[in-house]
């Protein structure tokens, strides 16, 4: 089965050919915002190629597993390969000019010896290897889904080994940050603070000290400037939480100018007068817009309809195949499952857990911090003040009432159902209680 955070990537990557306009919608731990970041590294790689001048003699003393090791160090934008991303870097390929001319070896084997390469040079899980009675330096990882990684030893190899080369290499490296931009909507945020805005200065060089106003750009129409200016390259701009905002209010006459076949040279380009500036301004057609937004803040058929007919929407779901660790006697992929069947049964399904709640717990120790401090907290909002519910969900075990003396419950009845209240029964770190608990969800 495909990882699904590949496919989400790779469903971004079709519809980002299609539409300029994309919103990621889900419940929360779904990985939304992990999934924009990780198709923006790939959106944008083309474009973040290392450009190197350098003097080929500085490579030819090197190794292969040097090469690739240096490559993967000077990537700060990237941290995940595969061998058809490295084989196009730059380095590696003036690297391989070089070896290809003293040691033979064709072209079409490029992405074979770097393959074999981060073999010899991956750690294996028993043993030790000696190559040429010489410990193996170990630098690189694989992941699941096939993709390679410099370790921790890998970086301070780097460190200690290649620093003079570093030294010697004329980079120029052009930053993630430049192309990608990232905002959060809140309740408050503004069109002065997205396009722009009048902001008191006071000009030092003046007596009086008066306050004047200027016009401040703000993220979006800044964006717009550099994308326009760079034709050549694609920008992205990330919304988080892009509900949470007064749609109307933060893109004002803008949001007819981001639909697709509105923008600069497209064939319906429409373009407005700015109120503060007064200049002619237009969203330009290399400018793409990731939202993401998180479904129990308020569902889709709420949302603003401006905003819903002018992007398309990508839902992300739990997916508790991801959880297949199964610690002791606990199933987690079972607990997830079970947790959001009651929870769409009593709420509806915006309001599932997502797997990244559970997706790095190891251990029961993880567990336990996962399940009071992240999974519960969120439990009790959805049901606040609603026990039966609350109970249907975690169960008896975890939802206890809370025991009032009888005098106390007496003189304090008019204040409402004191029966109703509960607490939460919190047991001892590791306790094997804590164990059957758990189990007791997952079974029901």
């Amino acid at each position: 089965m495909s990882h699904p955070d590949k496919d989400c990537c790779a469903e971004l990557m079709i519809l980002a050919k299609k539409t300029r306009n994309i919103i990621l919608y889900g419940s929360p731990g779904t990985g939304k915002t992990y999934s924009v970041q990780k198709f923006a590294n790939l959106f944008l790689q083309k474009q973040l190629k290392l450009s190197i001048s350098l003097n080929p003699q500085i490579l030819q003393p090197l190794k292969w597993h040097e090469i690739i090791a240096l490559t993967m160090y000077l990537r700060i934008d990237q941290q995940y390969f595969t061998v058809t991303e490295l084989v196009e870097y730059n380095l590696i390929q003036e690297y391989f000019k070089e070896y290809w001319k003293y040691w033979g070896v064709a072209k079409n084997q490029m992405s074979s010896e770097i393959w074999t390469t981060l073999k010899n040079h991956t750690c294996p899980n028993v043993g030790t290897d000696k190559h040429n009675n010489e410990p193996v330096p170990y630098l690189f990882k694989e992941n699941l889904q096939e993709q390679w990684f410099l370790t921790k030893e890998g970086k301070e190899y780097i460190k200690v080994n290649l620093g003079e080369v570093i030294d010697s290499l004329q980079l120029n490296k052009s930053k993630l940050e430049y192309y990608r931009k990232i905002v959060t909507f809140h309740q408050s945020f503004a069109y002065e603070e997205f396009v722009e805005g009048l902001r008191p200065n006071i000009d030092d060089n003046d007596d009086d000290k008066q306050i004047q106003y200027k016009v401040v750009n703000g993220i979006f129409k800044n964006i717009c400037q550099q994308a326009e200016n760079d034709p050549d390259h694609n920008y992205l701009l990330i919304i988080d939480e892009i509900n949470r905002a007064n749609i109307a209010k933060v893109f004002g006459e803008l949001i007819t100018l981001i639909e697709d076949d509105k923008r600069l040279n497209e064939d319906n380009e429409i373009t407005v007068t700015l109120p503060y500036s007064k200049e002619k301004f237009g969203v330009p057609n290399n400018l793409y817009i990731i939202g993401t937004m998180n479904t129990t803040d308020r569902s889709i058929a709420l949302l603003d309809i401006a905003l819903r007919r002018r992007f398309t929407f990508v839902e992300l779901t739990p997916n508790p195949s991801l959880l297949n660790n199964i610690l002791g006697e606990v199933d987690l992929k079972g607990l997830l499952i079970s947790i959001n069947q009651r929870i769409s049964a009593l709420l509806g399904r915006d309001y599932q857990i997502g797997h990244s709640y559970l997706i790095n717990v190891q251990d029961l120790d993880d567990l336990y911090f996962a399940w009071y401090y992240r999974i519960i907290p969120l439990i009790e909002e959805y049901f606040h003040g609603d026990t039966e519910r609350l109970r249907l969900v975690l169960g008896d075990t975890f939802v206890k009432p809370v025991e009032f003396d009888i005098k106390i419950k007496d003189k304090l009845k008019y204040l409402g159902d004191l029966d109703n209240r509960y607490k939460i029964h919190k047991f001892e770190l590791l306790n094997q209680d804590f164990v059957k608990a758990i189990q007791e969800i997952i079974s029901i």
